[in-house]
């Protein structure tokens, strides 16, 4: 953070701060880790009352996200003005003003906390673990097969058929991730003109949708909740382009997975993105 400020030409970096000519913009976290040095062994005792005492913050003493946000934002604009903004600073404040949200894990989380546990597996290991030092493989994990889930699939006028493309690649990768007991879709438009139950092995790019019409995704969930009665959770894959109602029709968790930024005002909200 300090050198990302000092090379964008933001304030003067106090003596005591600290920098190392080793840490650029691009040094990654674990390499900057690697390189400090092991705790000294006459260390002294972390319950010792130090001068180093912080008081929890009370309540409007922390600033909110928004006025966060636009405080980086004016300091960008300043230094743009000034002629010291650069692309280092832009991205920083990008990063920090709409964090990058993995979708895929959202998903995965969703499934697993409304539908299974979260199991461990040697036959999947994780990755991020294993590319983080010290490189030392760990088990991966994986939902357990459990609870029934429906998904809402909009076959609505607007949707392409890249997109029903799209769909059926999620439905592939819920079944994988987290397969359920039972699994139907419910192709929607004004309303549920057709369903098909599918599992793992059901070769879903044979699956079109017969019709299409105005858009009602939500007359998709309530004859989900009514066609299965041991409903655990409903997935939306859909544009997002449907009216809503403020509170949710159904009784059960419900997951809006859009290939838009559009968003809905109840349940989890994801954007599908490559």
């Amino acid at each position: 953070m300090n050198i990302t400020l000092h090379e964008a030409g933001i304030g003067t970096m106090p003596i005591d701060a600290l920098s190392h000519p080793a840490v650029t913009v691009d040094s990654q976290v674990d390499d900057v880790y690697a390189m400090l040095p092991e705790d000294p062994e006459n260390e002294e005792n972390d319950d010792q009352v130090g001068d180093d005492q912080h008081q929890k913050p009370q309540p409007g003493q922390v600033p909110s996200q928004a006025k966060v946000d636009r405080a980086l934002n004016q300091a960008k604009d300043a230094a743009k003005a000034q002629g010291s903004g650069n692309g280092v600073l832009d991205r920083l404040v990008e990063e920090i003003t709409n964090p990058k949200v993995d979708w895929k894990e959202v998903m995965r989380e969703f499934m697993v906390d409304t539908m299974g546990r979260d199991e461990t597996t040697w036959a999947r290991c994780n990755r991020r673990r294993l590319a983080l030092p010290p490189h030392i493989p760990f088990p991966g994990t994986k939902g357990s097969r459990s609870g029934n889930i429906a998904i809402v699939v909009d076959a609505s006028g607007s949707i392409s058929d890249t997109e029903i493309a799209e769909f059926m690649g999620e439905v592939q990768g819920i079944l994988q991730e987290a397969p359920p007991e039972l699994c139907k879709l419910y192709w929607t438009h004004t309303n549920v003109f057709k369903v098909d139950e599918v599992d793992e092995d059901t070769d879903l790019s044979e699956l079109k949708p017969s019709e299409s019409g105005g858009t009602d995704m939500e007359a998709g969930l309530t004859v989900a909740e009514e066609d299965m009665p041991d409903l655990d959770a409903i997935i939306v894959l859909t544009d997002g382009y449907t009216n809503f109602q403020e509170i949710a029709p159904v009784n059960v968790p419900v997951m809006w997975v859009m290939t838009t930024d559009q968003r809905a005002p109840y349940g989890n909200n994801i954007q599908l993105e490559e």
